[in-house]
């Protein structure tokens, strides 16, 4: 059942949201050619029309949703949308959601988690769209689990031609280094299987005493 796992991704986004293009073509990008973007662009304004966007990519769906409170909308989509045998398995939002909004944003991750669904928080990058990424870098730590789940995105966006010749590297941050050789070895396993290639670097985090966000910052 894992090995035919595809994305089936609901999107959250205010037409206002800096750069919400790139998070829908973000989202597309996971969804490749074998998985289902539902885009949901809330707006508060009822009397709002939709504005002339990209053309929308196969599997990927634009739904122009009025809402009053979007955060209750949100939890309302995740628990009700969807069809049996193609029920939504991850949400993708924009990390700026939280902004200002901190207890709404908390109790829909409570929603997500209750549902068993996949969060996926964006974030725009400072360069420009057009320009190809160099690297995908996945961090992880072992604590965090799931790990093949980011081996399976990042196989879905090298299918992309956008995302086509981007190297990939994994970034392990963990605190104990008996561990070190088991983790590659699984690690090594776990690619082989899945038929990606990548470079892994392991990060003591007992050597550095920096907060994981700043680890994030310096290595990626």
């Amino acid at each position: 059942q894992q090995r035919h796992w595809r994305p089936n991704i609901l999107s959250f986004s205010s037409r206002s949201e800096p750069k919400r293009q790139e998070l829908v073509d973000f989202g597309a990008a996971l969804v490749g050619a074998g998985g289902v973007l539902t885009d949901f662009e809330l707006v508060q304004d009822r009397k709002h029309h939709r504005v002339e966007e990209h053309e929308p990519s196969l599997g990927v769906f634009h739904r122009l949703t009025p809402c009053d409170e979007p955060f209750e909308t949100m939890e309302a989509i995740c628990r009700y949308h969807g069809f049996s045998g193609i029920e939504p398995n991850t949400v993708l939002v924009p990390l700026a959601k939280r902004r200002g909004s901190e207890e709404a944003f908390d109790g829909f991750l409570r929603c997500v988690e209750k549902a068993e669904f996949n969060a996926l928080f964006w974030r725009g990058s400072e360069k420009p769209s057009e320009e190809r990424p160099e690297r995908i870098d996945i961090w992880w730590r072992p604590q965090a689990g799931r790990i093949r789940f980011a081996l399976t995105l990042a196989r879905f966006l090298q299918g992309t031609s956008h995302w086509r010749d981007t190297r990939l590297r994994f970034i392990i941050v963990h605190n104990d280094a008996s561990r070190v050789d088991g983790m590659q070895k699984r690690l090594s396993k776990l690619m082989d299987k899945t038929r990606i290639s990548a470079d892994v670097k392991f990060i003591d985090s007992e050597l550095h005493d920096r907060p994981f966000v700043e680890l994030v910052r310096q290595e990626s």
